[in-house]
């Protein structure tokens, strides 16, 4: 028979998975402890997955000194040991060894941020570069729950800035990495609190810690000295974690096995076969993970002091999913158990190897079968209830049957009559159809003929406006040659008059008053004005005749309007220096609100400043013809009018602030220089003077007439002279804006 090896019972081991092996270093035993560590340092017992033999394997370089509580991890081929105790000093080197030539080395770290030296902390991989560890024993009952981060390439160390709920300063608990980003302590002996089975998670890229809340009545008991692997976890989630045996806060060894459901905060106790001793101290490894099985190997510890376990124990679980009322439970459970005390010749190991998997593979073809049985007896019961429910309808009697059917014709019979009564209905209401599609008929003619009665009322309103528009506009006409004849016997005649009875300085002041309104003729007006001015009034009185409004004469005293040559004074709007920085952007329909309200105050004047603003007198008169005695209404429809662009825009410009805020100041428009200022200030943002200075609106007006016309141009728009329209005395208003 072959030789059999079986490794070397010890306590506080390190233990790993490197490849298809499992590599163990490390640790003690009663009868080799600080004497012959070197010796137990410079090898290695490796466990080969595949055949399940354990052999020894010697090492190169120099292995560490801490035997006992060392922390340990892997990164692909490479296994890493931190700290531990020698039995004479703590440790807080780094140490690696390379699985492939088993040779050690002892990593140069820049140390200003290195740990304290310590034993029993823990210490997880994370990415392909670093090493994380955590808290540890300080000796003499001292611990830490410090966090240091080991980049292996650059060989620095560094302390991220935890947060969140930081497990207490404590040793000999579990640190085990759950996935890629997250991992997992469990138990061991916290300052100040003892043993413990609280659940610590940290996030290690944000570094914020969270103590996990658990929910049930079955907890484990406080422990250290356990071991911890993880089962099933997938890339982000959090899976399961296993827990076996331990030390409780008693004393006691502990011999059972937990799962913790990190998902839902759930514990949930394993039943253990008798070949699994009572142990703490040890270490296990996984073999193997495929989410619903997983194989781990439970290797070395003590079941008291003193007492080392001289066996390797192989467990494979499975998880299996229930479904209950509230929805499905997963559960895990020990499915093989095999205890290494016995040693096997390699050839009895392989056939054992062997025989165990032909006997997996017959309980799974098992379970298969159990399953198929339990699907088709489903599928039974539920072809067993159909057939029942297809006999009880099918169950009637001949007797029923005959009942069945006389108590059918007796209700044809009834429907028989039923649908006789609804044939006498259905004739009803067809003759109530064709009465009611006569009346239809009726009302239509007569909405016909309302319709057209209504059309030829309109056409014979519209009518009568037109012809009461023409017959007032003829009337206006009349009534303004009448007034022109009833003063031209007034005038003097240009040659009868004396250089001296012109002149100025010798009128007396009773005769200025009785002087008729002098005219001006374009030529006369552009040779009493200064030359810019008199360009521009030249520039607008040829664009006015133009478009037909009017017509210059040459040798006449006036202008002509339309068909009648009529002399009127003009009146020129000048912007005041007060209003020049008001806006000149053109309005908007939208801009109709805010000037309506802002005139609302000068209703009553509403005519004047329709005229002043450029409006036609036709268009005046329609308004007022629309809305009679309504001042408030015709305003509107006047401003409607002119933002609306319904006059002559190239002789009266577009509408804007700055026109609105002239006319208002202007004696023939609105007369109200404080409501003028109010508004400019508004829309121009600067402070205006509320007074007129002395070359002001109404002054610089007064200024660009014939001294003696001032009284007979100005525009009355108080309720004593309210017809502005077919008045004698202001029939039509020019307004030239310069």
């Amino acid at each position: 028979m072959e030789a059999y090896y079986e490794p070397a019972s010890r306590m506080g081991a390190a233990a790993v998975r490197v490849g298809t092996n499992i590599l163990m270093w490390g640790g003690s035993t009663p009868e080799v402890y600080f004497g012959s560590r070197q010796k137990i340092a410079s090898f290695v017992e490796m466990f080969d997955t595949e055949c399940e033999l354990w052999k020894q394997v010697a090492t190169k370089g120099s292995p560490p000194r801490g035997l006992i509580g060392c922390a340990y991890a892997s990164i692909g081929s490479k296994f890493y040991t931190f700290g531990g105790f020698d039995g004479q000093t703590l440790s807080n080197c780094v140490h690696q060894l390379d699985s492939a030539s088993l040779e050690w080395r002892q990593l140069e770290v820049e140390d200003s941020n290195a740990p304290l030296k310590k034993s029993f902390c823990g210490m997880v991989p994370l990415d392909e570069d670093k090493l994380v560890v955590f808290g540890g024993g300080l000796g003499s009952s001292k611990f830490t729950n410090e966090l240091h981060i080991l980049n292996l390439k650059e060989g620095v160390w560094y302390v991220p800035n935890s947060t969140g709920a930081v497990p207490p300063p404590c040793s000999d608990f579990t640190f085990t990495k759950i996935n890629a980003d997250s991992a997992v302590l469990f138990g061991g002996n916290h300052k100040g609190h003892g043993y413990a089975n609280d659940v610590y998670i940290v996030n290690m890229r944000t570094w914020h810690w969270t103590k996990l809340k658990v929910f049930g009545d079955q907890v484990p008991a406080r422990r250290r000295a356990h071991t911890a692997v993880p089962l099933a976890c997938p890339p982000q989630a959090l899976g399961y974690l296993l827990v076996v045996g331990g030390v409780d806060k008693h004393g006691t060894v502990l011999r059972d096995a937990w799962v913790l459901d990190m998902e839902q905060g759930t514990w949930d106790q394993i039943l253990l076969p008798e070949v699994v001793q009572p142990r703490h101290d040890h270490t296990a490894a996984v073999l193997s993970n495929t989410g619903r099985q997983a194989r781990l190997v439970i290797l070395g510890g003590q079941v008291e002091l003193g007492v080392p376990v001289t066996e390797t124990t192989l467990l494979e679980l499975e998880l299996s999913v229930f479904k209950r009322t509230k929805g499905e439970v997963s559960k895990w459970s020990v499915i093989t158990a095999i205890s290494t005390s016995q040693p096997l010749s390699w050839q009895e190991r392989q056939s054992s190897i062997k025989d165990r998997k032909e006997l997996q593979q017959l309980q799974r073809e098992v379970e298969e079968v159990k399953q198929a049985t339990e699907l088709q007896e489903r599928n039974f019961e539920q072809e067993k209830i159909s057939m029942r429910i297809q006999l009880d309808v099918a169950g009637v009697t001949c007797d029923e049957l005959k009942e069945a059917l006389q108590s059918a014709m007796s209700d044809l019979d009834s429907s028989k009559g039923r649908v006789d009564t609804v044939e006498q209905e259905k004739a009803s209401l067809q003759t109530l159809l064709l009465s009611s599609q006569e009346k239809v008929n009726d009302l239509s003619e007569e909405l016909e003929t309302t319709s057209r009665q209504f059309e030829e009322m309109q056409e014979e309103l519209n009518m009568r406006i037109h012809n009461l528009e023409s017959e007032n506009k003829t009337l206006n006409q009349q009534l303004h040659v009448q007034h022109l004849a009833s003063e031209q016997p007034q005038q003097s005649s240009p040659q009868q008059s004396s250089p001296q009875q012109s002149s100025p300085q010798q009128s007396s002041p009773e005769q200025s008053q009785a002087s008729p309104p002098q005219v001006m003729t374009v030529a006369e007006t552009s040779s009493s004005l200064p030359q810019e001015r008199a360009e521009r009034l030249a520039a607008t009185l040829e664009r006015a005749e133009k478009m037909g409004f009017i017509s210059s004469q040459a040798g006449s005293s006036g202008i002509s309007v339309g068909t009648d040559t009529v002399e009127i004074p003009l009146v020129e709007i000048i912007t005041p220096k007060e209003f020049e920085s008001v806006s000149t952007t053109p309005f908007e329909k939208k801009n109709l609100v805010d000037v309506k309200v802002a005139l609302s105050s000068l209703a009553g004047k509403w005519r004047c400043l329709g005229l002043a603003l450029g409006l036609r007198p036709s268009t005046v008169e329609v308004i007022e013809l629309a809305s009679p005695d309504q001042p408030q209404q015709c305003l509107a429809m006047a401003l409607g009018h002119w933002i609306g662009l319904n006059y002559n825009t190239e002789v009266h410009g577009l509408p804007t602030w700055r026109k609105l805020v002239s006319v208002v100041a202007h004696g023939q428009g609105g007369d109200d220089y404080a409501l003028a200022a109010s508004i400019a200030e508004k829309y121009s943002g600067k402070a205006v003077p509320k007074a007129p200075h002395a070359a002001g609106t109404e002054g610089a007006a007064k200024q660009a007439r014939p001294p003696d016309s001032a009284d007979q141009t100005q525009v009355k728009s108080s309720d004593e002279s309210k017809p502005l329209l077919g008045s004698s005395q202001n029939s039509r208003l020019c307004c030239i804006i310069i």
